[in-house]
């Protein structure tokens, strides 16, 4: 069954049902055109193409542009998080349909992907974002062989990762007379609670704008990450699941977190008496004056002004950063330290601030000299 329509953008688009996969009736979703008869035009050729050859050599015989947005439709929006869809469709579009994305299905060979990977290199991007492209690559055209039989063989199978020296990422920590400012910057704005948890917490940016004061327990002082808060486009909001399981944590807070809390929830409170039936209960600990969200993109921004004001280097992870440099310069227990953070692997948390345990580890050798010397 096929069928023409006009979207709003004033093109003609045609379906078509290009068969059953697992049992599951499938279709095409093409641009046909400007006008209506281009588009009928475009689609008698395609049902033309799917009569003289077969379902398998018809649909291996779209282009690479035609089967991306398909593996688009039936898999990345059935299975990705929202926040996770959008950052795929952006390398979608920036790398595979702007490079590949006029070759027929069937002719992408290993050569031509093992030049697609290279020239990424080439390009200089960051090993760990090749990465990414690399691993896509590959559940791309495993997709396109099974369970779809679009193509009978994987060209990205044998595709191997080129070998790259990652460039070590410095962690940047925030001093204290960096502190002391930002401190002083933040306060009275509506962002300075937010920067508080942080600090305190170590916590990231959209879990602290997504904390709910359920998840708040001041008597027995400590918070419960169990959600984030994502910017999906203008205006527009999501709360999700942490990044992944080991992200929804319980923190440990302390009595100065704690006051900053008590009185952050009584000047809310005036606020919510004072705009009556204005006020937007969305029961967040960090909102606008009304209760209204405040985006994260916001935050970000206002990050990035006083950047450029201060005339040192700030973004908000920075305090996450600054938060777990101080603990494992004061002898904090680096598994709790994880545990705190919400990292999945401890090997994480020690390839991440590998420059402090570096120096605990010289530290640790000092003390045992002094212990020795009295042998």
């Amino acid at each position: 069954m096929a069928r023409v329509y006009k979207k709003n953008n004033g093109k003609w688009y045609f379906s078509l049902e290009i068969g059953t996969i697992d049992g599951k009736r499938k279709r095409l979703n093409r641009l046909g055109g400007k006008t209506k008869k281009e588009c009928e035009k475009k689609l008698r050729q395609v049902i033309n193409e799917f009569e003289d050859a077969g379902f398998h050599k018809d649909v291996s015989n779209i282009t690479f542009s035609d089967y991306l947005d398909y593996f688009i439709e039936n898999y990345m929006k059935i299975n990705l998080r929202e926040t996770t869809f959008k950052n795929r469709i952006t390398m979608i579009d920036k790398h595979f349909k702007k490079d590949l994305g006029g070759y027929k299905l069937k002719n992408i060979s290993p050569i031509v992907l093992n030049g697609f990977i290279n020239n990424k290199v080439k390009a200089g991007y960051k090993k760990s974002y090749i990465g990414q492209i690399y691993s896509y690559m590959k559940l791309i055209f495993r997709y396109a062989v099974h369970p779809t039989n679009f193509i009978k063989l994987n060209p990205a199978e044998h595709i191997e990762m080129p070998r790259m020296e990652e460039n070590s990422k410095k962690i940047q920590v925030l001093s204290d007379a960096e502190l002391m400012t930002l401190f002083k910057e933040f306060k009275k704005t509506e962002y300075e609670i937010a920067f508080i948890i942080a600090f305190h917490t170590g916590a990231r940016l959209g879990e602290v704008m997504g904390l709910k004061w359920d998840c708040v327990n001041i008597e027995e002082k400590y918070i419960m990450i169990e959600r984030s808060l994502y910017s999906v486009g203008k205006q527009k909001y999501i709360f999700t699941k942490p990044k992944n399981k080991s992200s929804e944590r319980k923190i440990i807070i302390g009595e100065t977190l704690i006051n900053h809390l008590k009185e952050h929830k009584k000047n809310q409170l005036k606020l919510k008496f004072m705009c009556g039936r204005y006020f937007e209960n969305n029961n967040l600990v960090v909102a606008r004056h009304d209760g209204k969200i405040i985006s994260p993109l916001t935050l970000k921004r206002y990050c990035s002004s006083l950047s450029n004001r201060l005339g040192f280097q700030f973004n908000f992870h920075m305090l996450r950063h600054t938060h777990a440099t101080m603990l494992l310069e004061s002898g904090a227990n680096i598994k709790n330290i994880q545990a705190r953070l919400g990292h999945a692997n401890i090997s994480v948390t020690l390839d991440t601030y590998s420059h402090v345990t570096k120096k605990m580890e010289t530290e640790t050798v000092d003390i045992l000299e002094k212990r020795v010397k009295n042998f």
